[in-house]
C-alpha cells in the first residue's frame, strides 16, 4: 500500500510539473496544493488582483469503476485538462473587465463536462468518443446540467437515512450554515461541484409533485 501511495504521489508530481511547463500565459498559475489563480483585470488598487479556485474541494461521483465518491486531486490529469482549457480561453479572449467572470464560467462548464463523462465511466479522457457526448446537447436543452448530470435521481438514490438527513434535517452537517451548508453537504454526498444544488433540488421536487398531481388529460397534452 505504501509503494502504491508513493507511486501515486510521483504520478501527481509528474503531471503537475508538466502542467506548469505548459502554462505559458502570465495571468494563470496553479500551486502545489491545487489552487488555481487567474489575474483579475477588473480589480481596483485596493482589491485582490487574483481570483482563486481550490481544486482540492472538488469531488467526483461514484461510477462503475469507482464505487464511492473520490477527490478530483486524485486524478491530476483531469485537473491539467481543465486548467489548460482555461488557459486556451485566456489566449483567445480579449483583455476586458469581464474576462475573469467568463474564465470562471469556462472552468465551471469544464467541471460539469468532466462529471458528465465520469458518470459514463470515462476516467481517462483519451478513451472519450463522440458517442459518449452525442446526447449531451439534447439533455442540456431539456433541463440544463441538472438533467444532464441526473442530479435529481442521484439525490433520491442516496440511502434513505442519508437522503432524509440531507434534505429534511433542520441543520446542515457542514461547518457552513443555512443554504450554503446544505449545498456543501449535497455536493459531498453526490460527488458534484454543481452550484446551488440544494435550491435546484427543491425546485425540481416541487415541479415533480405538481406533475404527479396533474389531471391525466392535461399531462398527456404537455
Amino acid at each position: 500500500m505504501t509503494k502504491l501511495r508513493v507511486a501515486n504521489d510521483e504520478l501527481e508530481a509528474s503531471v503537475m510539473e508538466r502542467l506548469r511547463a505548459l502554462l505559458d500565459h502570465s495571468d494563470i498559475a496553479i500551486s502545489n496544493n491545487y489552487i488555481l489563480t487567474v489575474k483579475r483585470l477588473e480589480a481596483h488598487f485596493d482589491q485582490d488582483n487574483y481570483w482563486r479556485y481550490d481544486f482540492s474541494q472538488v469531488q467526483l461521483p461514484g461510477n462503475a469503476i469507482y464505487e464511492h465518491t473520490s477527490l478530483l486531486i486524485n486524478h491530476p490529469e483531469l485537473i491539467a485538462t481543465i486548467v489548460l482549457s482555461v488557459q486556451e480561453y485566456l489566449n483567445r479572449c480579449t483583455n476586458s473587465k469581464s474576462r475573469t467572470e467568463r474564465a470562471q464560467l469556462y472552468l465551471f462548464v469544464s467541471l460539469r463536462f468532466i462529471e458528465y463523462v465520469w458518470l459514463q465511466n470515462i476516467v481517462d479522457l483519451k478513451r472519450l468518443c463522440p458517442r459518449h457526448v452525442e446526447h449531451l446537447p439534447r439533455l442540456l436543452a431539456q433541463g440544463g446540467w441538472w438533467k444532464a448530470l441526473e442530479l435529481g435521481s442521484r439525490i433520491e438514490s442516496l440511502p434513505l437515512i442519508q437522503y432524509e438527513a440531507l434534505t429534511t434535517s433542520k441543520k446542515p452537517y457542514s461547518l457552513h450554515q443555512g443554504q450554503q451548508g446544505r449545498q456543501r453537504d449535497l455536493q459531498l454526498a453526490l460527488g458534484s461541484s454543481t452550484n446551488h444544488i440544494y435550491n435546484q433540488y427543491r425546485k425540481w421536487l416541487k415541479n415533480k409533485k405538481k406533475t404527479r398531481h396533474m389531471p391525466r388529460a392535461l399531462f398527456f397534452r404537455i
